[in-house]
């Protein structure tokens, strides 16, 4: 199995109960996801979500089960997922800074579950994740900061 793990920390112009709001709808954390094809909802704190991932020449839609697996207003949200394909875990902390201003830091695990998933994720590299990764900042950024 293969383990690909992403952090990073961003800062958004929206104070941290806004942001906190914004993550709480789980279809807002899977709508940033790059590839993210569909989100339904099937309660306030899970969501099916379907994801295509390409690689080179190879590509496939991955259907996750993501739930937020624990809250604590309004500094940490933790979110799960699973596939046949493989497991996600997801941590959001939240700080102040500045004036109106909060820091998201997030720290997000994929985990292999099948070859062809162990494949994808050795042929990924760090370019294409890193790159996905700034997607995934770009969209939150642009969401949040776009709030009413």
């Amino acid at each position: 199995m293969v383990t690909f793990q992403n952090s990073n920390s961003f800062i958004v112009s929206r104070s941290v109960t806004e942001c906190f709001a914004f993550f709480s709808n789980i279809s807002n954390i899977g709508g940033c996801i790059p590839g993210c094809e569909d989100v339904s909802i099937q309660s306030e704190t899970l969501a099916n979500i379907r994801v295509r991932v390409k690689i080179g020449v190879l590509s496939k839609s991955l259907k996750f089960k993501v739930w937020i697996k624990e809250a604590k207003p309004p500094t940490n949200i933790r979110f799960e997922g699973s596939s046949d394909d493989a497991t996600l875990l997801g941590d959001i902390s939240l700080e102040p800074y500045e004036e109106n201003s909060t820091r998201l830091i997030y720290n997000l695990s994929l985990r292999s579950l099948s070859t062809l998933a162990s494949t994808a994720f050795s042929m990924m590299g760090k370019g294409l994740a890193d790159q996905q990764a700034k997607e995934f900042i770009e969209c939150v950024q642009r969401k949040i900061e776009s709030l009413p």
